[in-house]
């Protein structure tokens, strides 16, 4: 903008010019003025643009979690449904089961079964308790040299080592009298292999019980009790 000084005479003309050039002046501010608005105004619609997308894609975040926790709802629904299906399929303490239990081509039509593949009907087990006369009350196959090991066993819950080929072999389950059969044999543990025999008792003191049966382990050979490698027991008696 130019500057009048109000000291120097002027001429109409000149002050005519400085007039214009003081109103030009002003006009290249004003449009520099209304640039820098509009760029301004370009600006806020770039920030409203950016917003309102931002606020688009929160209406559509809102959407997808709006329909994750409809999905959440439907499949808790089924989870419960089939915990309810679990617990009315599964069988519960005490149920009985009843009639023939059925398999892919295999059913349990009949109480004894007389073929190996066969099912078992439950009153055929269930008849089984106590055990028939003509079934082994216990039996017990043990290794008596060093540390008595049973080898494989029923109805035998331990052995008691009481020295040199003498043993005590414990029931797990009380037979029902003391009159039961009993027998065993083993081997020899020495090159010689002669059998092993039973010896009931050791002494007059050593009876069977319903609980265990004291016995010793015989080499006639040798006339003495030895250790077996490997012997047998099996007990028989009424119900």
């Amino acid at each position: 903008m130019a500057n009048i000084d109000p000291t120097k005479p002027t001429t109409g003309r000149a002050l005519t010019q400085d007039v214009r050039d003081n109103f030009q002046a002003c006009i290249d501010q004003d449009t520099l003025l209304q640039d820098q608005i509009n760029g301004n105004d370009a600006d806020i619609a770039a920030l409203d643009g950016r917003i309102s997308q931002n606020e688009s894609d929160i209406i559509l975040h809102d959407g997808r979690i709006t329909q994750n926790t409809s999905d959440i709802a439907v499949n808790k629904s089924d989870i419960t449904q089939n915990a309810s299906d679990i617990a009315t399929k599964v069988n519960k303490a005490g149920d009985t089961m009843t009639g023939n239990l059925n398999a892919p081509q295999v059913e349990a039509s009949q109480a004894a079964p007389t073929q190996p593949q066969h099912l078992t009907r439950k009153d055929y087990v269930d008849s089984l308790s106590p055990l028939p006369a003509t079934l082994a009350k216990a039996w017990v196959r043990f290794n008596g040299t060093g540390t008595v090991t049973i080898e494989d066993s029923f109805n035998v819950s331990s052995i008691t080592d009481n020295g040199v080929g003498v043993y005590t072999v414990n029931f797990t389950n009380n037979l029902p009298n003391t009159n039961y059969a009993y027998m065993g044999v083993g081997r020899r543990n020495n090159a010689t292999d002669r059998p092993v025999s039973l010896s009931s008792g050791t002494d007059a003191s050593h009876n069977p019980s319903v609980s265990s049966i004291y016995f010793g382990t015989w080499v006639h050979a040798a006339a003495a009790y030895e250790d077996p490698l490997d012997f047998s027991f099996v007990v028989f008696a009424d119900n």
